[in-house]
């Protein structure tokens, strides 16, 4: 896999703000001198498109894309960093779902060493020239069939994979029987070639559907990127575990600190088991200030974890809202500030002409709630409709707190 010349890293440079169409009908042929046009102005279409996902990547004039579609299915640099995170410089790695390897290169930064599979020939190509460009050493690509490869493997300390969620027609496929490779399938032989298994699962896939799948799981991560759910990462060892430890990871940003990467992001920590706790803490009595949960702990149903945290109140069972008189700092979701408290009835609302509506626990949705009382998307108002522990169904008027975490 070439780079980009002189030329053309000219080119990219000086056309890197133009409009994208307005280029392609300008340099219409493919190539004219030393510049392939196409493939430049295909490389600055990608760097735009996703800017946000690879910040530091699209940044470099060295570094190549693949199709949008191969971005599309990768881990983002801020997922990739997080990954990085559950291995360390004595371990050995085998990836045997490279795809384009943005978790290849963060894992390369943290461990002894990678083998890098995919049987996509180009995308081993790129992915060897993305390594080079970083100076990187420890690693190998292997152009392979992941089933295949395994069967003759090394042993690794770790083996890592993300199963192709989609089928040969490109639609989207959820079951963990569904994907490519089948790790169903494969996970004994899995086990015989690694101390630990990391898997990479859909933010879409069913929690049971998880723990019921595999034995001696050790550790779920349900990783959130700025408060949207993005991946389900699952820890397999080789010894029998009583009790999963589940890690809510909500990621705020990537800095650079003196060259090196800095991730900024809350997680909390609980075992299984406290999750079916009926110690909670419920109350009726909505107090100065409600919080609402991270989607990743949302998605994990640890809302004990929160009540014992924080020694604060739960509104209701199945509401998934807390509230306390004082503020809380760095708490792990959305934080507002409570005007007062109303009847959910249409007649009761009938002032409020603009607010951001959020229903939890509640018989009616959002679009209902907005045809009965005629109120506008919008605002500095936000209205939650929702259920207490004594079964009544209110309207909670807030604003934002300065402590916000997130957008409406």
């Amino acid at each position: 896999m070439r780079g980009l010349n002189e030329s053309e890293l000219s080119f990219v440079r000086e056309n890197f703000d133009g409009d994208i169409d307005k280029l392609f009908l300008k340099y219409h042929k493919t190539a004219v001198g030393d510049i392939d046009y196409l493939f430049c102005i295909n490389q600055i279409k990608l760097r735009k498109k996703f800017s946000d996902k690879f910040p530091f990547f699209t940044k470099r004039d060295d570094f190549l894309f693949p199709l949008s579609l191969n971005l599309e299915q990768s881990s983002s640099e801020y997922t990739a960093f997080y990954k990085s995170l559950l291995v360390d410089k004595q371990e050995t790695l085998l990836d045997l779902t490279a795809g384009f390897g943005i978790d290849d290169i963060y894992f390369s930064k943290r461990v002894k060493s990678i083998v890098c599979v995919e049987q996509n020939k180009i995308l081993v190509d790129l992915l060897m020239h993305n390594f080079n460009c970083l100076n990187s050493t420890n690693y190998c690509c292997v152009n392979a069939d992941a089933e295949d490869y395994i069967l003759t493997a090394e042993s690794f300390d770790v083996i890592y994979l993300d199963p192709a969620r989609r089928d040969e027609n490109k639609n989207k496929v959820f079951g963990i029987e569904a994907s490519q490779p089948n790790v169903l399938k494969l996970i004994d032989v899995l086990q015989s070639k690694a101390k630990r298994i990391i898997l990479k699962l859909s933010p879409m896939m069913d929690l049971k559907q998880i723990e019921n799948a595999f034995k001696n799981i050790s550790d779920i991560h349900i990783v959130s990127l700025k408060n949207e759910c993005k991946e389900i990462l699952v820890e397999i060892v080789n010894e029998e575990i009583e009790d999963i430890n589940y890690h809510c990871v909500d990621i705020k940003s990537i800095s650079l600190e003196n060259d090196k990467m800095i991730l900024d992001f809350n997680k909390i920590i609980s075992r299984k088991e406290k999750t079916n706790s009926s110690n909670n803490f419920f109350t009726s009595d909505v107090l100065k200030y409600i919080y609402e949960p991270n989607t990743s702990i949302l998605k994990s149903g640890l809302f004990y974890a929160i009540s014992e945290k924080y020694n604060i109140g739960k509104l209701h069972r199945h509401s998934h809202l807390f509230t306390s008189d004082v503020l809380i700092e760095g708490f792990e979701g959305r934080c507002f500030e409570v005007l007062e408290l109303r009847n959910a009835s249409p007649k009761a609302l009938k002032d409020i002409k603009q607010a951001n509506i959020t229903v939890r626990n509640f018989p009616q949705t959002v679009k209902e709630i907005r045809m009965k009382t005629k109120i506008k998307e919008g605002g500095k108002i936000y209205l939650f409709f929702t259920t207490l522990s004594n079964e009544d169904k209110v309207c909670v008027v807030c604003k934002k707190t300065k402590l916000m975490n997130y957008g409406c």
